[in-house]
């Protein structure tokens, strides 16, 4: 049974923050409880509380200016006390008490209803407001959202940490052989205690040519295990990109096991670790490998975000901002080298001179942490001495000197040297495995890529029969490392890999990697069911599919390219989703000539992004080229046809064309209907599109059979709950529209709860939910809800799309009608000022009018004239509009 949770508030003043909190609340799978009823007698209401109050596990009070009602029996024991103030005394006499949240009106906060109470209970609510503030464990909140925030921030007794239990997901100690490092450990852990506020920065000395190798990552890990006793968490991020950074904070949501870590939205799911992070002092955190202008910018917002723990950064960036005190790491000293190479190799061939042999040996690797270690790893697994080493290393010299040039490579000689001696001594399927997996991304990689049954043909093609146990064997030399479920290849390892690979102009393992990429089982990447299969490998596949690029490997390349951006896309990560589309365009037009259906399909999936970040005008001629291309290639009645077709209509019909987008959504659904049968689901989401044209022209009968039969084709396709409801939402803004409001509630309930679980709460698939609930709402009169829920699309949508987004615009312009209808015309008119704008720019841009251009305009000026202005004020107004934009608006 989920735990109960008691709302508190009085429902004149915040019934809407309530329903806020209530919210919130069963997201996060509690059961909000509280009390309504007041027509049972002061006594039945009093004791009704007792008895709601004990069964619940924590309360939440809503405290405003208001006091509300208050019962006529006397309650000795409380003093003269409203309902709703009794509620919190109640909680706090329980044996033992329950725990209670308290969440303040600032003067800025909007409130249902005026408080129009007597100067004596204004003064009652004063005292109580003050007793219940005079410590410091209250919050404030100044409207739904930060409201919204700090309840899903909320961290309830039960949900801490059981004792013993830190959350941790550093990698482990090295122990005994973290060697020569006790002077720079003693100076970090001064250098934290006295920067308080400041994190620190473990940087090389330029004398390697800020080069990485030297150990700033093992000692990091050694820090945060050696003060291990002083912190309640010890985590660990990769920080290269502020998009690696992004993806590592909210995969910290499942090592603190928060409730958020369901949620699909990373943004959401990093900014719950913040909180928790804020929340819990005390812990330790690892940022890794921040060796971009872009990562430490990142860096440096998080830092602002964060406080009340200690953290450090590995870096080869010397300059940071006076948030970051930086710390210099040199080379390891040549006599603690040749520790660590000793106490590295006790499996090597022991002879009397060790100690003199580790010493030259140290010197001639420069003291390089990571060449030591390699060199370790290879005299532990063919068992030779450290002066058989040495002379394998000497000769390899000469080898590696041929193709080694201090100005092009990223990595010192003595590595490159210990890396080649190590890679020649590999199995061949060794060999393969280091050069394919080198084509990936820096983090870490799922072993599912090497054990998933449906990738072992791959495996095989690329010569390699057992992957997991090769794998096992590269880490036994050092040359990637171990990681649980997971593993990671350093990243100079894989730049001298990658490097010996270019140098022999060979990029078979490259292709053999887009094979194995392309053979794992990711699935559709737009549906939402299959995105815990994708977040972790897009970062490799967009990896893998850039250096396929850059060495003019073609199709293969193009269409993973392509679904990843796909994927991107569906995530609203557009820029990264654009730019690989746009790559994964000029591959297939290069490698299959301009007039291929591949080009077109690419075609057709740049035109949608750019409809949808809102550039119509560039993506027009992208969409009739690709129909154009289709109508060559193939019948007019083909398949293929429809998605050509099904783009061109939504364009169309989005710049107000809707008489030449609706034969061609009627040709798209006949098609599909002659291809598929009439119950397939690519002809539910054909009548779904003709259904919203018929709505937008009036035509609400025909709109509802489309409609109805599109919602009966995909619940017996995919079942009731599908991710994607919007056949449902839009059948349910059908039925409001013919004014049968209580048919239409459900299914947009229905609509918005399958879109919260299956997105998390800040997709725009839920903003689009949230919209027409409260339109509905709203015709209902249900003003305070609809409000909340048309702030919450708007805030959602304005994250997603920015700020001048024709999707904002239509979120605004509702927004600022239910403001003038509630009497707040000034907000309402800034509001609506900017939708108008925001039409404008789009026509200027496109030349078309936008579908909601005209009524917009409309709006606006009845909103003009609500206010006062006369009709020469009003024009005036729309004349400065006029000029701007180039548009004549009549008045």
């Amino acid at each position: 049974m989920p735990r109960k949770i008691f709302i508190s508030a009085v429902s004149g003043e915040l019934k809407s923050y309530r329903l806020v909190v209530d919210r919130a609340l069963r997201i996060r799978g509690y059961e909000p409880v509280f009390q309504e009823l007041f027509g049972l007698g002061d006594e039945k209401i009093v004791e009704l509380l007792r008895g709601k109050v004990a069964e619940c596990d924590a309360v939440i009070c809503l405290i405003g200016r208001r006091y509300g009602a208050e019962p006529s029996v006397a309650l000795p024991e409380f003093g003269r006390r409203s309902f709703t103030q009794l509620e919190y005394f109640l909680a706090k006499a329980s044996v033992p008490p329950k725990p209670c949240y308290r969440f303040c009106t600032t003067d800025g906060t909007p409130v249902d209803t005026p408080n129009n109470e007597s100067d004596e209970l204004r003064g009652l609510q004063k005292a109580y407001r003050d007793e219940v503030t005079r410590d410091r464990d209250w919050r404030k909140f100044e409207n739904a959202d930060q409201l919204r925030a700090e309840i899903a921030e909320l961290r309830f007794p039960w949900e801490a940490p059981a004792a013993g239990h830190r959350p941790c997901n550093l990698p482990t100690s090295i122990g005994a052989l973290f060697q020569g490092r006790d002077e720079f450990l003693r100076t970090l852990t001064e250098r934290l205690a006295a920067a308080v506020g400041k994190a620190a920065a473990i940087t090389p000395r330029q004398a390697i040519h800020g080069l990485g190798g030297i150990g700033k990552t093992q000692l990091a890990v050694e820090y945060g295990w050696r003060n291990s006793e002083r912190f309640n968490a010890l985590l660990y991020v990769f920080g290269n990109t502020a998009e690696t950074l992004l993806t590592n904070l909210a995969q910290l949501s499942g090592v603190l096991e928060l409730p958020e870590r369901e949620l699909q939205d990373d943004n959401e799911r990093k900014q719950a670790v913040v909180r928790w992070l804020v929340d819990h002092p005390g812990w330790y955190l690892l940022v890794d490998n921040v060796d971009t202008d872009e990562g430490a910018t990142a860096v440096t917002q998080l830092l602002d975000e964060l406080h009340g723990g200690q953290i450090v950064i590995t870096t080869r960036l010397a300059n940071w901002s006076n948030l970051v005190e930086p710390l210099e790491l040199d080379v390891l000293a040549y006599e603690d080298a040749a520790k660590l190479l000793l106490n590295s190799s006790p499996q090597r061939a022991k002879q009397a001179d060790d100690g003199t042999q580790a010493l030259a040996l140290a010197k001639e690797l420069d003291g390089l942490a990571l060449a030591v270690t390699q060199a370790a790893g290879y005299v532990n697994q063919y068992r030779i001495t450290l002066a058989a080493y040495s002379d394998r290393l000497r000769a390899e010299t000469a080898k590696v000197l041929e193709w080694y040039d201090p100005k092009r490579m990223k990595y010192p000689c003595s590595l490159a040297v210990t890396w080649n001696t190590t890679f020649d001594r590999l199995t061949k399927a060794g060999r393969t495995l280091l050069e394919m997996l080198s084509w990936l991304s820096t983090e870490a990689i799922s072993r599912d890529l090497l054990t998933d049954s449906e990738v072992a043909e791959a495996w095989k093609k690329a010569g390699i029969e057992r992957p997991e146990e090769t794998l096992v064997d590269l880490a036994d030399v050092s040359l990637l490392h171990l990681e649980g479920e997971s593993f990671r290849v350093h990243r100079l390892v894989q730049e001298i890999t990658r490097g010996r690979c270019d140098d022999r102009k060979d990029w078979a393992s490259l292709v053999a990697m887009l094979d194995v990429v392309d053979a794992y089982p990711l699935g559709d990447p737009m549906d939402v069911r299959n995105w815990h299969h994708w977040e972790p490998l897009v970062a490799h596949i967009t990896t893998v599919c850039d250096r396929g690029d850059a060495h003019s490997i073609g199709t293969l390349t193009s269409r993973l390219m392509y679904e990843a951006a796909l994927y991107l896309k569906e995530r609203i990560r557009f820029p990264e989703a654009e730019r690989h589309m746009r790559r994964a365009l000029a591959i297939d037009e290069r490698s299959l000539g301009p007039d291929h259906q591949e080009v077109a399909t690419g075609l057709i999936s740049l035109a949608y992004l750019l409809q949808t970040t809102n550039r119509f005008a560039e993506a027009e001629p992208l969409a009739r080229r690709a129909l154009e291309i289709y109508e060559r290639s193939f019948e007019t009645d083909h398949p293929e046809v429809v998605s050509a077709l099904n783009n061109l209509a939504q364009l169309l019909k989005d710049t107000n064309r809707l008489a030449e987008a609706e034969p061609l959504m009627r040709q798209a659904l006949a098609i599909c209907e002659r291809s598929f049968g009439p119950d397939h689901p690519r002809v539910a989401t054909q009548l779904n599109n003709l259904a919203s044209l018929l709505k937008v022209t009036n035509r609400l009968s025909e709109a509802e059979l489309h409609l109805r039969r599109a919602l009966a084709i995909v619940e017996q396709s995919f079942g009731p709950d599908q991710p994607k409801a919007t056949v449902l939402s839009n059948l349910g803004l059908l039925l409001q529209a013919t004014n049968r409001l209580a048919e239409a509630e459900p299914l947009m309930r229905r609509s918005l709860e399958i879109s919260e679980r299956n997105y998390g709460p800040d997709h725009p698939e839920v903003a689009i939910a949230l919209n027409n609930l409260a339109q509905l709402l709203q015709d209902t009169n249900r003003l305070a809800e609809a409000e909340s829920l048309m702030r919450r699309a708007l805030a959602i949508d304005q994250q997603s799309f920015g700020s001048d987004h024709l999707i904002v615009a239509v979120r605004l312009n509702n927004l600022a009608l239910l403001l003038h209808a509630t009497n707040r015309s000034i907000e309402a008119e800034s509001l609506m000022a900017h939708t108008v704008e925001i039409a404008l720019k789009f026509q200027a841009a496109t030349g078309h009018e936008h579908t909601h251009g005209r009524t917009t305009i409309q709006n606006y000026i009845r909103l003009l004239k609500a206010l006062g202005r006369t009709r020469e004020e009003t024009a005036a107004v729309l004349l400065v509009l006029s000029e701007r934009y180039g548009i004549p608006i009549k008045l």
